[in-house]
Formats: structure tokens, C-alpha cells, sequence
């Protein structure tokens, strides 16, 4: 319903425009990427997260070099379930 609706829309401005900030990569996960890299793997990243949030998350973190691919949602929503992505 509406009341639904309007708490979605408040938790993506929310999220937009701070809760983004609010992520932490799990532990290990920067030296693991790296390992990674070195191997050669070349990592990719695919998330229900709009795209454009997806890499300034990554980028936040300083991980954004680390991965060869980030694939999110579009803000349009044209590609928004995780099987289009």
C-alpha cells in the first residue's frame, strides 16, 4: 500500500544519501582481492545495489581498482532483479 510504498522511498533516500557510507567490506576481503589479482583471477562484482551506489561503495573502500566489472541495478530500474544484472 501507500504506507509501503513511502517507507521504501524513504529508506532509498536515506540510503542514497548516507547509508551507502554505512557498509563495511567483511574482514580479509581487501588482502583476499589482492591474492586474487595476483593470481590473475579477475574479479567482477554483480549486485541488486543501483550501479552507480555499487561504485561509490567500492570506491569508498578503495575497492574499486579490484574489480575488473561492477554490474548493479540500473536507476532507471530497467534492469533491477538480480537475474537481469
Amino acid at each position: 500500500g501507500d504506507s509501503a510504498d513511502a517507507a521504501i522511498a524513504a529508506y532509498r533516500a536515506d540510503y542514497t544519501t548516507r547509508g551507502w557510507s554505512m557498509n563495511r567490506p567483511f574482514a580479509g576481503i581487501p588482502a583476499l582481492l589482492a591474492d586474487l589479482q595476483a593470481a590473475g583471477v579477475r574479479p567482477a562484482v554483480a549486485t541488486s545495489k543501483a550501479e552507480p551506489t555499487a561504485q561509490r561503495i567500492l570506491a569508498h573502500f578503495g575497492l574499486d581498482a579490484s574489480f575488473e566489472v561492477v554490474a548493479g541495478a540500473s536507476p532507471d530500474g530497467t534492469r533491477s532483479a538480480k537475474s537481469d544484472v
